[in-house]
């Protein structure tokens, strides 16, 4: 049985982002007078901190329309072939050979790629053990 149900929301409805006092005056933002117009400070109790908690909010937000932009790459990588030949043939010899453990083991890595029992440290060490009670 599914518990909660199903929540629809409004993919259209962009809530804006209210910002603490800290950021609204902050270095952070870098607002201008202009900009810290567009803001109204709203206090609110906190009945998780137990104080008044203060932020800056948009006065007008149907004023602003949230846009995304598509990622532009402004830089390429040229790719060296000899280099990216050498890479594949060094990565195909660890994989064939299986030297992946071996070299995790060498950079101080905890892989362990056997099953065999651990050695017990020293100062667990019984010297009684798995001895008969009459010796």
């Amino acid at each position: 049985m599914r518990k909660g149900g199903y929540k629809y929301f409004d993919a259209r409805q962009q809530k804006l982002r209210e910002f603490e006092d800290y950021e609204f005056h902050g270095y952070m933002l870098n607002l201008s007078e202009a900009e810290k117009e567009h803001f109204y400070l709203k206090e609110e109790w906190s009945t998780r901190l137990r104080k008044w908690k203060t932020s800056y909010v948009f006065a007008e937000p149907w004023r602003f329309e949230l846009i995304i932009r598509p990622h532009i790459v402004y830089a390429k990588w040229q790719i060296d072939e000899v280099l990216e030949q050498e890479i594949g043939e060094i990565q195909s010899h660890i994989n064939s050979y299986y030297l992946q453990p071996r070299m995790w083991k060498l950079k101080g890595g905890k892989y362990k790629y056997w099953k065999g029992e651990r050695e017990e440290q020293k100062k667990y060490k019984n010297e009684l053990r798995n001895k008969p009670v009459y010796t």
